[in-house]
């Protein structure tokens, strides 16, 4: 007698496969949905964070300007002590006799702290001054800068014509250089044949991206200006590198009108701020202000310098979080604040 056959026995044999088949692809699927709503949750988060710091920045800056604009200049950088009504008009006071020196934002990069809602904004003070006028350069001393901004001397010298090129008519080709039909080749814009006119308008210059390190931009947006104005060097207010070679340079070949020591605070000022966002990540920007006392309407011109966020794994401490690049290991606690009103002056 044989067994009975069934019909269904064929059916029955696939029914676990596809039981775990169908189980795997729905957890395929939650986990692409996961990822996506992480993503999506992760990308949020970075983009409330850039708007926080967007939002202390500009409280920051407005801070820093009225500042600026309600100081004097004085010896060794900006007088923050109000002038008394009995003393209107006279002459600010010294450093030296300057009542406290919380009183004294020092113009050679001073680092202070302008404390905002949820988040601390460093902003550092550096007088125009001792800012190196970078269209001002003469070839030598060019590729002594650049060099001082962590480019190989091979490199700065292999740059520095492009960029005595792109500023100079096209009759003058330097070797090495490159003017308008080498830019045609490459498909880049022409030369403006003209003092580079800001910060960014370097990177327009053939060979800017052998120079792609972000110290080396971070550098320029510290110690460069630009335009076609000829400036005054004080050193006194120059980084510390900068001052010592340039100084000696300035004072030999006459590049700018000529070096002066007499240590008194410019119209212009360049501030850094900076804050730490999430995940050891640290945001800075730079900006330019210059007093337009002649202007009524606007009492000072404001450039945008620099604006980037970068990881700084060299500045962590050993929680992993990220420390200020440009005060180190100090506490907030521990710098005077940006706006410090003091008493009248006697």
């Amino acid at each position: 007698m044989t067994a009975p056959t069934s019909h269904h026995s064929g059916q029955q044999g696939f029914a676990l496969p596809f039981a775990l088949m169908a189980i795997a692809a729905m957890a395929i699927i939650t986990a692409i949905s996961f990822r996506a709503i992480s993503g999506a949750a992760s990308v949020m988060t970075e983009l409330e964070a850039d708007i926080d710091a967007d939002a202390a920045f500009i409280s920051a800056e407005a801070e820093t300007v009225f500042t600026f604009l309600s100081s004097s200049p004085d010896l060794g950088g900006l007088n923050l002590a109000p002038t008394s009504p009995n003393t209107e008009g006279a002459q600010p006071q010294s450093a030296a006799s300057a009542p406290n020196a919380a009183l004294l934002w020092r113009g050679d990069g001073e680092v202070r702290l302008s404390d905002q809602p949820g988040r601390s904004v460093y902003v550092q003070y550096r007088d125009g001054s001792g800012l190196i006028s970078l269209p001002s350069l003469k070839e030598d001393a060019l590729i002594a800068f650049l060099q001082l901004g962590g480019l190989s001397r091979s490199s700065a010298e292999a740059w520095a014509p492009r960029i005595q090129d792109y500023q100079d008519q096209d009759t003058t080709r330097r070797p090495g250089g490159a003017e308008r039909a080498e830019y045609r080749l490459f498909g880049a814009a022409t030369p403006a044949d003209s003092p580079l006119r800001h910060y960014e308008e370097l990177s327009l210059v053939l060979g800017a991206g052998d120079a792609n390190s972000a110290e080396f931009w971070r550098y320029l947006a510290r110690n460069a200006r630009f335009g076609g104005d000829t400036a005054i060097f004080k050193p006194a207010f120059a980084n510390d590198a900068v001052a010592a070679q340039f100084s000696t340079i300035f004072g030999d070949n006459d590049i700018f009108e000529g070096v002066q020591d007499d240590g008194r605070a410019t119209a212009t000022a360049r501030f850094l701020l900076e804050t730490a966002t999430e995940n050891g990540l640290t945001h800075q920007r730079a900006v330019e202000i210059i007093r337009t006392a002649t202007a009524v309407d606007k009492p000072y011109r404001r450039t945008w310098i620099y604006d980037n966020v970068d990881v700084n794994p060299e500045t962590a401490d050993r929680s992993g979080r990220a420390r200020s690049p440009i005060v180190g290991s100090a506490e907030p606690g521990a710098l005077a604040p940006v706006f410090q009103p003091g008493a009248p002056l006697d």
